[in-house]
C-alpha cells in the first residue's frame, strides 16, 4: 500500500470514497485515526455484520455487531488481508 495514514485521511477528508479488498469481498473506509499514538482504520462491511468471512480479519469490534469495526494500521496495511484500494479522484 504506498499511503501511509496521514495521506489516507486527508484523502476521506477531501471528500474521497475509499474501498479496500481481498478474499472476494470489498469494505468501504470510514476513518482513518489514531488512538493513544496508534492508527487505526475504521471500516464498514456491506454485509453488515462485524468481521470477515471465515472471521479471517484481526479486527477491534465497535458496539452492536452493524458491520462497523476497526483495524490497526499494521493489519490494513498487510498484503495478506487486503490486496487492492481504491479512492475516487
Amino acid at each position: 500500500m504506498p499511503w501511509f495514514p496521514e495521506t489516507l485521511r486527508d484523502k476521506l477528508d477531501a471528500g474521497k470514497v475509499v474501498t479496500v479488498g481481498g478474499h472476494n469481498h470489498r469494505y468501504s473506509v470510514l476513518e482513518v485515526l489514531q488512538d493513544d499514538g496508534e492508527w487505526k482504520v475504521k471500516l464498514f462491511n456491506p454485509k453488515a455484520y462485524d468481521g470477515s468471512p471465515n472471521d479471517v480479519l484481526p479486527i477491534e469490534k465497535v458496539g452492536a455487531n452493524d458491520g462497523v469495526f476497526y483495524m490497526k494500521w499494521s493489519d490494513f496495511t498487510n498484503p495478506f488481508y487486503f490486496t487492492y484500494y481504491t479512492f475516487t479522484r
